[in-house]
């Protein structure tokens, strides 16, 4: 029934049949406001976001969604403080990714190097943090610090076929 069109309202009703069925409805209500924001609705989807995120204020979900949804509406600076907050939380590479991308929309490339070399000397070993930091050195064409990092996966992934490509692209 999600992918059908026009059943969003159907949808939320359900959605909301079922929160107050549950003790905890943060899962179910981060979905209506995936529907919500679909429909453009995103002063809606926050309110809902802001409940999760105050019924739960140890859980990161909260902070991602209103990322999520102003990220959406083009607030990314809005969006990358909520990030920031979910990432203080719960550190994960897909809220990692999130943060990154709001902070190159908005042409901050070096804060987003500074970021990652930050959680790379934390997680020495993260080859996904060391290969996204890599790629950053590359687009800015800082081929030798590039180089470095890649060279330093291949290490631990010798046969990383996307290392291997950007090295030999550069």
């Amino acid at each position: 029934m999600g992918k059908q069109k026009g059943k969003e309202t159907e949808i939320l009703s359900l959605l909301d049949k079922a929160a107050v069925s549950v003790s905890n409805p943060a899962l179910i209500l981060s979905y209506k406001t995936l529907i919500l924001s679909r429909q453009k609705k995103y002063a809606e989807a926050l309110v809902v976001a802001q409940l999760v995120d105050e019924s739960n204020p140890t859980l990161s979900l909260g902070k991602v969604l209103k990322g999520d949804i102003y990220f959406a509406e083009k607030k990314y600076q809005e969006a990358l403080q909520n990030y920031q907050l979910a990432y203080q939380i719960k550190p994960t590479i897909q809220t990692l990714d999130k943060i990154l991308k709001s902070m190159l929309i908005q042409d901050k490339l070096q804060d987003a190097q500074k970021l990652l070399e930050q959680e790379l000397a934390k997680n020495t070993d993260n080859t996904l943090i060391q290969l996204r930091l890599a790629s950053l050195y590359q687009s800015s064409k800082q081929y030798d610090l590039a180089i470095k990092h890649y060279e330093s996966v291949l290490v631990k992934q010798a046969d990383n076929m996307t290392v291997l490509n950007n090295l030999g692209s550069m």
